[in-house]
């Protein structure tokens, strides 16, 4: 089936009508197809209704696991990102934090910005010497000192 099938306003419904015989259609399996699908699409749109949204301390702290996860992968050299890519993943986080966050959380994201930049720009730098080993050991040396070290989880 091509892309173009199922893209566009009436994508599903060009998807539920087509047939690998043309001259077979069967309309009762067409309106069965289109009414599962306004169905579990509606119940889909209901559901986000009914469930209540996350607590906004419950958002924060997750926003700061996940960067802080993030900067220990970085350390530990297990993703390459370029300096603007790990800028704009800290920049949306920040910008996804709740108006309920206290200013030291905002300042922990903050750091985790800072801090992942420059490991980025001493991966480079190390590179071009020939010195990746050496920032290696000395990052995962650091690593405790910091609390975002293999001992402390993923």
């Amino acid at each position: 089936m091509a892309d173009a099938d199922v893209h566009g306003n009436g994508g599903v419904f060009l998807y539920s009508s087509r047939s690998d015989k043309p001259d077979e259609y069967d309309t009762q399996q067409f309106y069965n197809a289109a009414l599962a699908t306004v169905a579990g699409l509606g119940a889909a749109a209901l559901s986000f209704r009914l469930l209540p949204p996350f607590s906004p301390a419950f958002r924060t702290r997750r926003l700061l696991v996940l960067s802080l996860r993030d900067l220990r992968r970085l350390a530990t050299g297990s993703i390459l990102r370029s300096p603007d890519g790990w800028e704009g993943r800290v920049y949306s986080r920040l910008s996804s934090l709740p108006d309920a966050a206290e200013p030291l959380q905002r300042s922990q994201l903050v750091a985790a910005l800072s801090v992942g930049t420059e490991i980025i720009h001493l991966r480079r730098i190390c590179h071009g010497f020939d010195l990746g080993s050496h920032l290696d050991a000395a990052l995962e040396r650091d690593s405790g000192y910091w609390g975002w070290g293999p001992h402390q989880g993923a």
